[in-house]
């Protein structure tokens, strides 16, 4: 199963549908928009049928805003238990423009609730878990907000 955490137009659709074409037929979206989620959905779905996997691929789909820790684990829970996970992708961000120094505090603590999250750990064991990079597998990052984790089988 592949799971992407902030889905939304760009490299985290991107990725998913091509996980659901060439290496897992079923694929959980999680973002905060709802509307966003059933239109990457339909997308995933209608890009499957076009290139002859109808059928093949289930799309699951989370509303959940990443910031609510509670709520989010709660979600990753009742994601572990679809099926064996493969891949996370952690695709989250807020992205919205600020003044060097004049940013209100609370929207910095935003910014670090979203990004700041290690979305592996309510459903991945430590011992399953490494960083790729670029350069490949490695057991330990050398910048870790700049990795992602791979699930070890």
């Amino acid at each position: 199963m592949f799971v992407l955490i902030g889905s939304g137009p760009g490299i985290g659709l991107a990725t998913a549908t091509l996980f659901a074409l060439k290496h897992s037929s079923q694929i959980v979206l999680i973002s905060r928009n709802n509307e966003r989620l059933q239109q990457d959905r339909q997308a995933l779905l209608k890009t499957a049928a076009q290139e002859k996997h109808h059928g093949e691929v289930q799309v699951k789909t989370f509303a959940v805003d990443i910031a609510d820790s509670q709520a989010l684990a709660k979600v990753l829970l009742d994601v572990q238990k679809l099926g064996r996970l493969e891949v996370v992708l952690f695709n989250a961000a807020r992205v919205q423009p600020s003044t060097l120094l004049e940013t209100p505090m609370e929207v910095l603590e935003q910014d670090f609730k979203v990004s700041g999250f290690d979305p592996a750990r309510p459903i991945c064991p430590r011992e399953h878990l490494t960083t790729v990079r670029s350069e490949g597998a490695s057991p330990t990052p050398a910048l870790p907000k700049l990795t992602h984790l791979h699930v070890r089988t």
